[in-house]
Formats: C-alpha cells, structure tokens, sequence
C-alpha cells in the first residue's frame, strides 16, 4: 500500500537462483526506508527483518513492523542484542527467513558502510544460506533525513546464495568479505534507478531472471 501511495514501482533480478522451499538470510545494502517495503514486496518469502529498535518508535511504519513480528536489535546493549539475534535464529527455525542489513543504518550516499558481525554469525551458527541482495532507487525515492516522497523505481537483485554450512564461526570475517564483494558486484550490475517520468501510480514487480 505505501509503494502503491508513493507511485513507486519495483523490478527484481535474479530469483532463480533460488529454492523457494528453503529458508534463507537475505543480506542487503540499506539507502532509505522504502528499502524495506521494497525487499517485502519483491521477495516471494515469509521475511522477518532485523532492524534496530527505534524504527519500533516511528508511528505507524513502527507498530506495523512489530506487529509483523519483525525484530529490534538494541545496539547500544550487546547482551539485548544477542539476545534479539537468537530470536532471529527461531524464525529460521520455523521456517521463515530473515532479512538483515548488514551496514546497520542508512548510507546517506551511493557507498557501503562497513558491515555489522551479528548476521553473520547467526548464519554460521545455523548453517542458513547467505543471498547478498542489491537494493537500488530508495536513495531517490526517499533518502535519509528527508520526509517528501518522489515517485520513482526501486531495482532488487538477489544474488546467487552463499552456502554456509559447514563452516565455523571461525569464518565470519570470510564472509563478510564475500558477502559484501557480492552486493557490489550486484549494484554494478543493476542498472541505476531513475524517477517515474508520469507520474502514474505504479505498484508492479517485473520479475526478471526466474
């Protein structure tokens, strides 16, 4: 419904790539909020979000976010956070995936922030695979520290998953590094997003590679 308010149309790559049966940690770069409503809307999967707790004090956007079950992570007490990020492993438990940005806020520019630790090890832990995801066109549509909307297209492309069973916690940083190598590599390949021309109110996945 918000996509559909703000005239914002999503196109995602790369689904095929995927086994819809399984569960999976989507990890993402992270530009503006409509990040999310994009990620939820173009991903055919049962998605809880890690996000940090003050998102839960946004009226409205935040209450929907908690009663979606999704989780808040308190960075600024690492006992609470651990514990959130166990929370997180019971949702792959049962079934469901996790979506995870890993820079841990919004990059105010085209650029990836350094990494966050705790998915990561949450995914070693568990043996999920890993899907390094590109998000394009929110930075447009809506960037940080910025309240007016701009109709536009958001771009989604799902990179081929990194298999983490197996490997040790040991192998954290090792990860990272492909992870993150990943989701350049996808926002090379995706084209730039640019604003609707129209004006029309668009709500439509093109789904591209599946």
């Amino acid at each position: 419904g918000l996509l559909k308010a703000a005239a914002v149309e999503v196109q995602v790559e790369g689904l095929g790539a995927l086994n819809p049966d399984r569960s999976y940690i989507f990890v993402s770069n992270h530009q503006s909020l409509f990040d999310v409503m994009a990620l939820l809307h173009a991903l055919p999967y049962d998605l809880r979000a890690v996000t940090k707790k003050e998102l839960a004090y946004v009226p409205f956007f935040g209450w929907a976010l908690a009663a979606a079950g999704f989780i808040f992570v308190d960075r600024s007490n690492r006992e609470r956070a651990i514990a959130s990020l166990r929370r997180a492993g019971d949702v792959l438990q049962a079934g469901r995936s996790i979506l995870y940005f890993a820079e841990g806020t919004r990059s105010s520019d085209a650029n990836l922030l350094p990494f966050k630790k705790g998915g990561f090890v949450m995914a070693l832990e568990t043996g999920t695979p890993v899907v390094p995801v590109a998000v394009q066109g929110g930075r447009e549509v809506l960037p940080k520290n910025r309240l007016s909307l701009r109709p536009g297209r958001m771009r989604v492309r799902t990179m081929p998953p990194i298999h983490t069973k197996g490997r040790g916690v040991e192998a954290r940083d090792a990860l990272i590094t492909e992870v993150r190598a990943a989701i350049e590599q996808g926002l090379r390949q995706t084209a730039p997003a640019s604003s609707s021309s129209s004006g029309s109110r668009v709500n439509s996945v093109t789904v591209q590679g599946v």
